[in-house]
């Protein structure tokens, strides 16, 4: 009879799910809250791009600006935005690639070596093919750098006709 109870709590805790055996050990995650209302289908996020440089790039390579905002233009109209990239190091800098995350959006650069204390530029090209919002990510490469890309963003909204 002894072991008729030892028999039948074992086959119980055996049946029981495995996360009430496993109840008192396992970490209780808290749901994840949004704060406001969730934000419109193809809306540029809210959140700036930082002004800090957390490449090798920084206290060598100044930004005229590492975000863009091209304002509402009309459809069928392209706009281009320049950016002026400063050496400031004692050594050349070179741009090596310059992408952008959308086809939408060509990006032309001073492809000669940038000697100390002068500046190159970034041509910045959006074709306004597409109705709508847009935010683009600018991907740059310099000889600085070759690990790790600086980053810009570009935005702005394409008005219908």
């Amino acid at each position: 009879m002894k072991y008729g109870f030892i028999i039948a709590f074992g086959i119980l805790w055996i049946a029981a799910p495995v996360e009430a055996q496993t109840a008192d050990s396992m970490a209780i995650k808290p749901a994840p809250s949004r704060v406001g209302s969730p934000p419109k289908r193809g809306a540029p996020p809210t959140r700036k791009t930082s002004d800090e440089d957390p490449t090798l790039n920084k206290g060598k390579v100044t930004w005229s600006t590492k975000s863009v905002e091209m304002g509402a233009f009309l459809q069928g109209n392209p706009q281009d935005r320049e950016i002026i990239v400063t050496n400031i190091s004692k050594e050349p800098l070179e741009i090596l690639i310059v992408k952008t995350s959308c086809h939408c959006t060509t990006a032309t650069w001073t492809k000669e070596i940038i000697a100390s204390g002068q500046t190159g530029k970034i041509w910045l090209t959006h074709d306004a093919q597409e109705v709508g919002e847009f935010y683009r990510i600018i991907s740059i490469q310099t000889n600085f750098d070759l690990e790790n890309w600086v980053l810009l963003s570009l935005t702005g909204e394409v008005k219908g006709l």
